[in-house]
């Protein structure tokens, strides 16, 4: 079980029959649950190609390491990250996998990248900390609200139909005194 920032995830093995009942092929399965919608995501896991926008962030890179020790030879993850923090170039130095393929880029320009036969967007790329979001909007829009829509556009030109949004506490907004 991996629970960071709103984030269930577990393991399930999940019968699927192949030819007939006596005959079944297992899939691994992760299940997303979100606290603050209470809904429960599911995604099957068979040799898959991910692409997992800032990956390098604190929960990307956390969420990078979890499927490094549990599913290391059945996902293949292309990784996408701006490296605009220290703690994102800091992980990005430290990250080893032989099935990564990693681009440094903005996910605004997401459309413009060459990449084929994903099956799965997992989006964790936003700007973080609420009080730079009041400072500074036009940066938050741009990736949380354009960046978003521009990976959604990009999963449906290239016929993705698994989308995974990681939200940031930036929609809970400022702290009462």
């Amino acid at each position: 079980i991996f629970n960071s920032a709103g984030i269930i995830l577990l393991e399930v093995w999940i019968p699927f029959p192949i030819t007939n009942i006596f005959n079944f092929f297992y899939y691994k399965a992760l299940i997303f649950k979100s606290y603050s919608t209470n809904s429960y995501y599911l995604i099957t896991i068979k040799f898959m190609k991910i692409l997992v926008t800032g990956c390098f962030g604190f929960i990307g890179f956390n969420f990078l390491k979890y499927i490094d020790s549990n599913y290391k030879n059945e996902i293949e993850i292309i990784g996408i990250d701006s490296l605009e923090s220290e703690g994102s170039t800091t992980n990005s130095v430290n990250y080893k996998n032989d099935k990564f393929t990693f681009i440094k880029g903005n996910i605004v320009d997401i459309n413009s990248v060459e990449i084929s036969k994903i099956d799965v967007v997992i989006n964790f790329a936003a700007e973080t900390h609420v009080d730079n979001s009041i400072f500074m909007p036009e940066k938050f829009i741009e990736s949380n609200v354009l960046g978003a829509t521009e990976l959604l556009k990009f999963s449906v030109k290239n016929n993705i139909s698994k989308f995974v949004h990681i939200s940031t506490d930036e929609v809970y907004g400022s702290v009462q005194n």
